[in-house]
């Protein structure tokens, strides 16, 4: 049953577009060299990111080994990033980004006159509430209090979900998100509306609603029809919760068909659609940028 599984997998892996949630969010140029990978680039590009996780050379990756990797890569795309963002911000190259240099290039426009005409007040409300989240978060990342951002404080403004210290404001910013009609808890709407694809699901299965409601109640723990601040962090961010961790489980269950507690390259190489889908290749953005990993 494993083999025709796996064989099944391979005849899809050959056809299927696995880059499909890429589009619109990597470059153009960069989707269409994705998607005009074959089958055999795929398989050769990911045989090199298997051999680079096998710390200890065994041929197999275990659960360290995939856990160190994934750690790795988000690392690496947070590194790229920030110094990439950088200098876009600090136009004044004193390596500081001050809230007027931040403002000038994400919030100012609204002002110009080149530009007014052409916003709606659609526009210019959602960008001035993208400016008052940016600005608590600002201060929040800005850890001496100085009113500038060094290129590390950047790295906690930029990316906040990978700093402990930023995790209130990023709590903060999730449940206003959530909390589309502003009465200070999410509803049970609400929390559906957050789920994603929850629409189709539920259209297809009254079963999925009677779940939902379920765990919906079980997250409601003053049992007030509605998730507080408190209520929300447990649900996004269980104590002791580890979103790697979470992964590589998650990996394993899909992945590691003999059930010996690591994943031959074999098995990922049989597999490797699900490795496109995760954070171990960056959701497949990974095989852009392989030779530099």
């Amino acid at each position: 049953m494993k083999l025709i599984t796996v064989i099944c997998l391979n005849v899809q892996a050959m056809d299927e577009n696995h880059f499909a949630h890429l589009e619109g969010i990597v470059h153009p140029e960069k989707y269409e060299i994705l998607t005009s990978m074959t089958h055999d680039d795929k398989i050769h590009i990911m045989g090199e990111l298997v051999t680079k996780m096998d710390i200890d050379r065994d041929e197999n990756i275990g659960i360290s080994e995939l856990s160190t990797w994934i750690h790795y890569v988000e690392q690496a795309r947070l590194h790229k990033e920030v110094y990439e963002q950088f200098p876009l911000f600090d136009t004044d190259r004193d390596q500081f980004i001050s809230m007027e240099e931040y403002n000038q290039r994400t919030y100012d426009f609204i002002h110009d006159e080149e530009y007014k005409d052409s916003l709606t007040q659609e526009d210019i409300d959602h960008v001035e509430a993208s400016n008052k989240r940016d600005i608590r978060r600002f201060l929040e990342a800005d850890g001496n209090s100085d009113g500038q951002l060094d290129i590390v404080e950047f790295s906690a403004f930029l990316h906040p979900h990978s700093h402990d210290h930023m995790q209130d404001v990023l709590l903060m910013e999730t449940f206003e998100e959530m909390d589309s009609n502003l009465d200070g808890k999410v509803d049970f709407p609400e929390y559906l509306a957050h789920i994603s694809g929850y629409a189709e699901r539920a259209a297809e299965s009254e079963e999925f609603m009677e779940s939902e409601m379920g765990y919906f109640n079980e997250l409601d723990l003053n049992s007030d029809g509605g998730l507080n601040q408190t209520e929300v962090k447990e649900w996004i961010r269980p104590e002791g919760s580890n979103p790697i961790d979470a992964e590589v489980q998650h990996m394993m269950r899909k992945m590691d068909l003999d059930e010996d507690g690591r994943l031959s390259r074999t098995e990922i190489l049989d597999n490797y659609p699900e490795f496109l889908h995760s954070t171990a290749t960056d959701w497949g953005k990974a095989l852009l940028a392989h030779d530099e990993l």
